[in-house]
Order: C-alpha cells, then sequence, then structure tokens
C-alpha cells in the first residue's frame, strides 16, 4: 500500500499485491482477475442504464416492451478497485478480514524502538 498522488493536489491510498498492480485483477470477466481482490481492494459497482435513462425507455416503450428490447436494463456492473479515498475506508474494510495482520510498514514502531 502506498499514498500516490492520483490527481492535481489529491492523494489516495493504493494497495499491491507483492508490489505490482494489475487493473485486469479486479473484473470478475478478465483472464487476469484475481480473486484476492474480493477481498482486499474496494468494491464499486455502477448500473448499466441511469435511473433517468430506465425511466426514459420504460416510459417510451412501456414496461413489457423495455424488459424485451434491453433485457439487462435492470443490471450492473462490478469490480473491485486498489483506490481507497481515506485510510478511514481501508481500515473499516481491513478490519473485516479473519486473520489479517500486519507485519511491516516500512519502519520500526515507536514501541519496538525504546525496549
Amino acid at each position: 500500500m502506498r499514498r500516490e498522488l492520483v490527481k492535481e493536489g489529491r492523494f489516495e491510498l493504493i494497495v499491491y499485491f507483492d508490489r505490482t498492480l494489475s487493473i485486469g485483477w479486479g473484473w470478475k470477466t478478465s483472464d487476469h482477475y484475481d480473486p484476492l481482490t474480493e477481498v482486499l481492494w474496494h468494491k464499486r459497482t455502477k448500473s448499466l442504464y441511469s435511473p433517468k435513462k430506465r425511466a426514459e425507455i420504460i416510459k417510451s416503450l412501456g414496461k413489457r416492451n423495455a424488459k424485451r428490447l434491453f433485457p439487462k436494463l435492470e443490471e450492473h456492473m462490478e469490480w473491485y478497485e486498489p483506490v481507497f479515498s481515506t485510510a478511514a475506508t481501508l481500515v473499516r474494510q481491513y478490519k473485516k478480514v479473519e486473520g489479517l495482520s500486519l507485519e511491516s510498514v516500512g519502519f520500526q514502531s515507536e514501541s519496538a524502538t525504546c525496549n
């Protein structure tokens, strides 16, 4: 995990696996999908059609025709991202993972050096 500049003046936490990163790991339809992303990365979803667009389609075609012509009208995409906007969101997600422990963050803690 590293804090990196994503946009001008905006830093976010990026989670790496063994110091490497591939966005394809987070897509279930990808050949490079890694199930570990479901546990360690941030889950994202997006509707295929916005609520406004769905309403327009249903209004113009009717419910039956809309469902027949647009079978995926109510579906959504799901993927996992290695990006966390705040440390609090990362901590909340990682608290849910059973058996996860912190080994090293690149420096010794104060309690380890005070002995």
